[in-house]
């Protein structure tokens, strides 16, 4: 017997509708009802049958809802895993970042302390060192 999980869903539901089409048409023909009002003995078998297609239908409908719903969380997490990769990616790149700017930070800050030190040095008066010797004395 085949593996009900393995064989195509698909083929199983169209075979079992139509032959659940075909019990219902058969059973409506069949279905006169007696001398005393009941329904022929053989109605009972059918209906049991009608049942029995009723039920398999319903079993195939629920393999395909299930098929349906595991392939659903398969692709989620297919989802899933490929999100949280680009997360730690952009993470990983905000981080790179992050210590590219400090280095920046630190090289902004010591290219303005020279300039500052450039800037302050011009600032002061130049006086030749004979002059700085007689007005010191």
């Amino acid at each position: 017997m085949e593996d009900p999980e393995t064989t195509d869903p698909l083929q199983t539901l169209s075979e079992v509708s139509a032959s659940f089409e075909s019990t219902e048409k058969h059973m409506d023909a069949m279905e006169e009802p007696s001398d005393d009002g009941a329904t022929s003995s053989s109605s009972n078998v059918d209906e049991e049958n009608r049942k029995k297609m009723l039920r398999e239908r319903n079993r195939v409908h629920a393999r395909l809802s299930r098929q349906r719903k595991r392939q659903r969380l398969e692709a989620l997490q297919e989802e899933n895993d490929a999100l949280t990769r680009e997360c730690k990616m952009a993470r990983d790149e905000i981080s790179r970042l992050r210590g590219l700017l400090e280095e920046c930070d630190y090289e902004n800050a010591r290219l303005r302390a020279w300039v500052d030190g450039v800037m302050q040095a011009q600032r002061l008066p130049q006086t030749p060192p004979a002059a700085a010797a007689v007005t010191a004395g």
